[in-house]
């Protein structure tokens, strides 16, 4: 926020800046007495400060700008894979495992050592097609709950952390999660669920599935160009195969 007390400091620099080019002028004129060069490189030097505010604006802004936007997408990714780490790949591998056609993401998603930028815009084609056929039965629904609640927290700080506000797909996904968590949360009985009930319970985590896939696949492909340790990592940690092992044969 721009104040009255910046404002007037600011005003005092220029002051004193203009005041400090003027009495160099006059100790110039004064020494060599010479008004003639003084008039040369006076306006030769104004003739050249479009350019040299062309220069500042147009190229170190841009460089300043990019920088900054390569450090936000460092934070960005830092938090999505915070997300994951906590939550989200287990979340995912949960609601895999409820569905039916999940056979389809071993043929359809390459995420492995190979993959190429044409295998991951495949994949995301694949998913922003892809329906889901869910069962989801009581003991999911504990699992779900158990699971989500405990990072209920984490993931309401998530959600208001600033960095991620432009990014809309992802903060769609943690508000779906908040939510079921807060559908979850004020039903103390889940063992007697009316169809009704469950129907709207599968919706929401349908709707989660459907933002959690492509989210996987974005943050994968980011891990490959960014961090191949880290995509390493996470290769043996699929959540498309049931039986994980972290450790490297």
């Amino acid at each position: 926020m721009i104040t009255m007390k910046k404002i007037r400091r600011e005003l005092a620099i220029f002051l004193v800046l203009v005041l400090l080019s003027v009495i160099l002028y006059f100790l110039h004129y004064a020494v060599f007495h010479d008004k003639h060069h003084i008039l040369i490189f006076g306006l030769s030097e104004l003739a050249f400060l479009p350019l040299e505010v062309l220069v500042v604006t147009a190229i170190l802004h841009r460089l300043l700008e990019l920088r900054d936007k390569q450090a936000l997408f460092a934070k960005k990714n830092m938090l999505i894979g915070t997300f994951f780490s906590e939550i989200g790949i287990n979340l995912l591998r949960s609601i895999v495992f409820m569905d039916r056609s999940n056979a389809n993401f071993l043929v359809n998603l390459k995420v492995n050592n190979e993959s190429t930028k044409r295998d991951f815009k495949q994949g995301l084609r694949f998913v922003e097609h892809y329906t889901p056929e869910l069962k989801v039965g009581n003991k999911e629904i504990i699992g779900l709950k158990d699971l989500i609640l405990s990072k209920k927290p984490f993931l309401s700080d998530l959600i208001q952390h600033p960095i991620l506000l432009e990014h809309k797909s992802f903060t769609d996904l943690l508000l779906s999660t908040y939510h079921l968590a807060e559908e979850l949360n004020y039903r103390s009985n889940l063992d007697n669920l009316s169809a009704n009930d469950m129907k709207h319970l599968v919706g929401d985590i349908e709707r989660i599935y459907k933002q959690l896939l492509p989210e996987w696949i974005e943050y994968m492909r980011s891990l490959k160009n960014n961090y191949p340790y880290l995509f390493s990592l996470y290769i043996r940690l699929n959540p498309f195969i049931k039986s994980i092992d972290v450790t490297i044969n």
